[in-house]
């Protein structure tokens, strides 16, 4: 090969290389040559960041073809950049973008209970109801694992009447907790009792640690902010109001049990259980039934078992699939566990102790899916 033909096929290889960078790097919705901050870098660098980038741009850009509600669009825009451009990481970043597409997607989904009543009207339809699955089972990998049967016969009923009392009325159950008025003797919500970060500091900088999987140290300016987004509502720091006792693991070196002792539950997260909750990304939107965005697992509200005295935490609080769940409930005195997911299907999971070690966690006792019908109370 002459020393022409090897600098020709160095010249075409170069350009091919530099038109794959200059490919790769104008996948984001703007220009990737001139980023002027670490955020837009890692949105430029990361395949995935920038395809939500493209995916929120569209969005965006069709959520303002509302005139009526394109001011408010515009200002929770600047609002969500803001914050996005708070981010230190990728797995932040991510979290602000799907946040921002649900709340796009939300504001186009009519909530209005005469829209949807009307919606039903023309498919044949006059209310939502839930029903109760008669043998849940989940997959668990390979296995398929049954659900435990509730400690309580009577929890899986009374729970199911609270669902139905909301739904056949076609009222917003997504956020918060709603008790039915003839069932407030057995159905109550738990009362927690708000910690102090600035007084259980090195407390809730380990709890920072296990709910973001963030093993660094914490800069006095990302501290403030926490304690600002805990004081103002948007993020809860929390001890559950009531009696607990078991053993929370094993000992290390024996494999022994540890000592049964008093415990306490420990709520760390966004509350996406409020739809005036300050952080428009963590809102929760009024729908019917129980929904979640289909991102939920990003969004739960995590439960630590810790010592009485919060100096230890001893495991996270959840059930085989992983999940913690969006809310607690005292169903005749006990503690059971709700989590719904974006079809608005309902787990309830029942605070047990496992036969091994005692350690406590949430049994999966009752499933319930939301559906159409045609039933009238």
């Amino acid at each position: 090969m002459n020393a022409y033909l090897k600098r020709y096929l160095w010249y075409v290889i170069c350009l091919i290389g530099g038109l794959s960078m200059m490919q790769t790097a104008q996948t984001a919705s703007f220009d990737c040559a001139k980023v002027a901050t670490k955020v837009e870098k890692l949105i430029c660098d990361n395949a995935e960041l920038s395809k939500l980038d493209d995916e929120l741009s569209a969005a965006y850009k069709a959520a303002l073809q509302d005139a009526k509600e394109a001011d408010t669009i515009k200002q929770a825009q600047k609002q969500w950049m803001k914050e996005r451009n708070g981010c230190s990481d990728a797995v932040c970043v991510k979290r602000t973008y799907e946040a921002r597409l649900s709340s796009l997607a939300a504001m186009r989904t009519p909530t209005d209970n005469n829209v949807s009543a009307k919606h039903d009207a023309e498919q044949g339809l006059s209310t939502d109801d839930y029903v109760l699955d008669p043998a849940p089972k989940e997959m668990i990998d390979w296995n398929l694992e049954e659900y435990k049967k509730p400690g309580d016969k009577e929890v899986c009923s009374l729970y199911l009447q609270n669902l139905q009392y909301f739904a056949r009325r076609n009222e917003p159950l997504s956020c918060g907790q709603q008790i039915a008025p003839m069932l407030k003797e057995k159905i109550k919500k738990v009362e927690w009792e708000n910690l102090d970060p600035e007084k259980h500091l090195e407390f809730y900088k380990a709890i920072i640690r296990e709910a973001w999987a963030n093993p660094g140290e914490f800069s006095q300016k990302e501290l403030e902010q926490a304690w600002h987004d805990i004081k103002e509502g948007s993020v809860v720091f929390r001890r559950l109001k009531f009696d607990l006792k078991g053993s929370p693991g094993v000992e290390e070196s024996s494999n022994q049990p540890l000592p049964e002792q008093e415990l306490s539950v420990v709520q760390f997260g966004n509350d996406v259980t409020r739809s005036d909750n300050p952080q428009w990304s963590s809102r929760c939107h009024k729908l019917k039934g129980r929904v979640m965005p289909s991102y939920s697992d990003q969004h739960q509200l995590n439960l630590f078992v810790v010592s009485k005295d919060l100096k230890r935490i001893y495991s996270r609080l959840w059930d085989w699939r992983g999940h913690t769940g969006q809310n607690l409930w005292l169903i005749n005195e006990r503690i059971y566990g709700e989590f719904y997911d974006e079809n608005a299907d309902v787990k309830l999971t029942e605070l047990r102790a496992t036969d091994f070690g005692n350690q406590l966690v949430l049994e999966p006792v009752c499933l319930y899916h939301f559906k159409k019908t045609s039933h009238k109370e």
